[in-house]
């Protein structure tokens, strides 16, 4: 079960290149291409290299105040981690989030990236072991309207089909119209989430419509879904 959880969120993490920023309320009120934050560190659905990597120490050791350097460095771990599968940069993470913490106490993506943490790594690391829900809480608490947190909320959540409906939908809400111009990545992955877990709970048609109109992102995907759902 933690190996299909890994998986479920390495995938839908990798989409996760898009915000940091609090958003404004409500419906379609959001540019995906311009949210601040951090979209522009990583490329989505691509692993930072260890050569990228090697770039972030050397920016965060030449700047160790600076929050933003700080936490990119500790997110390029996290993708490491789960990416690469790099077991051994899960410490660097966790350490690294947890500075980026010192630096900006309660940052909201970052105490949802140290959640994610905890879900898929939480047993070789004490300090966030049985944390998840916890820190998603806080989390979702600190900047509700955030759709990078959302985001890995939705990925954690891939057991659990009502958490999920409802990120998701939140998520759509949130970017209206502006979800078709989010990456194809992040798109596939909200669209699969939402759908599967539409039918898991039994509502078909509206999984039938989030897998057809995924159609338009991912072909063959959305196929081999629609596809499941007939039988």
């Amino acid at each position: 079960m933690k190996k299909l959880l890994a998986v479920a969120l390495t995938t839908a993490l990798l989409a996760v290149c898009v915000s940091a920023q609090t958003l404004p309320p409500e419906i379609g009120t959001v540019n995906p291409r311009n949210l601040g934050g951090y979209e522009h560190d990583f490329t989505p659905g691509r692993t930072p290299t260890k050569e990228e990597i090697g770039k972030n120490e050397k920016e965060a050791a030449a700047n160790p105040g600076d929050f933003k350097t700080v936490r990119k460095l500790g997110i390029g771990y996290f993708y490491r981690v789960f990416g690469a599968g790099e077991t051994e940069a899960a410490l660097k993470a966790q350490k690294t989030l947890a500075r980026a913490l010192e630096l900006k106490k309660d940052d909201g993506l970052t105490i949802a990236f140290q959640a994610a943490l905890a879900a898929v790594a939480g047993d070789s690391l004490p300090d966030l072991k049985g944390r998840k829900d916890e820190l998603f809480k806080k989390a979702r608490e600190l900047e509700p309207n955030n759709v990078g947190i959302l985001s890995l909320a939705a990925a954690a959540a891939s057991g659990n089909a009502e958490q999920a409906i409802e990120i998701t939908e939140r998520i759509r809400k949130l970017l209206g119209p502006e979800f078709k111009n989010w990456s194809r990545h992040g798109q596939e992955r909200i669209l699969l989430a939402q759908g599967r877990a539409y039918a898991k709970v039994g509502r078909l048609e509206e999984a039938r419509a989030c897998f057809e109109e995924g159609l338009a992102v991912s072909p063959r995907v959305f196929q081999i879904e629609l596809e499941e759902l007939k039988k």
